[in-house]
Parts: C-alpha cells; sequence; structure tokens
C-alpha cells in the first residue's frame, strides 16, 4: 500500500487520469475542469468519479470475500481489504491509479 495522505492520493490519481486539479473547495473538495466547467472530483468518496478513474486507467476491478483487487492496463495489481466494499473498492482504484502513475514517472527518469 502507498503510504500517502487521501489528498496526495487524489491529487496522483488525477495526474494518472489526465486530469488538472485547478482548486480545493472551502471545505477542501478537489476541482477539476472538465472543458471549462469546474467539477467536483473526489475518487476516494464518489462511486462515479472512482469508476471513470478505472475506464480511464482500462482497469479490472474485482470484489471477492471482502477484499478488492484492481489492476491498471500496466499490470500492476493492487488489493486491500476492508469492511466496506464500496470504500474499499473506490480506495483500491484510486492506489491502483497512483502505483501506475509512480511507476510510469519512475520509468520516465531512468
Amino acid at each position: 500500500m502507498i503510504e500517502k495522505t487521501d489528498r496526495e492520493l487524489i491529487e496522483l490519481a488525477a495526474k494518472a487520469a489526465g486530469l488538472k486539479i485547478t482548486r480545493y473547495t472551502a471545505s477542501g473538495v478537489p476541482l477539476v475542469n472538465i472543458g471549462n466547467i469546474p467539477c467536483p472530483w473526489d475518487p476516494l468518496t464518489n462511486d462515479g468519479d472512482a469508476l471513470r478513474l478505472a475506464v480511464l486507467l482500462k482497469m479490472e476491478v474485482r470484489i471477492f470475500n471482502g477484499s478488492s483487487c484492481a489492476e491498471p492496463s500496466d499490470g500492476n495489481k493492487v488489493c486491500l481489504d476492508g469492511d466496506c466494499p464500496f470504500k474499499t473498492t473506490r480506495r483500491v482504484i484510486v492506489q491502483a491509479a497512483v502505483h501506475q502513475y509512480l511507476h510510469l514517472i519512475n520509468h520516465q527518469e531512468n
């Protein structure tokens, strides 16, 4: 598991999806521009945002026996266990996106 704050995870997941967080609301919700319209984007709490992230990164997502796994197109599978399958699945999608992004950045630097 990647040791980052939720905010760091969301920022890196946005980069992985090719989105740019333009600012944060007063309550801390990140905004991304869709077209020229600022839209809230938080795949850790919003099922739709998590699904869009998984689709953009061509992830295979599996849920079974209290575990959720996400495997982006780079083949690096991430699995997490949790009490709430919805929360766990959103988090594993974000973790897999961040893992893929960091893997890509590390390979570009070498």
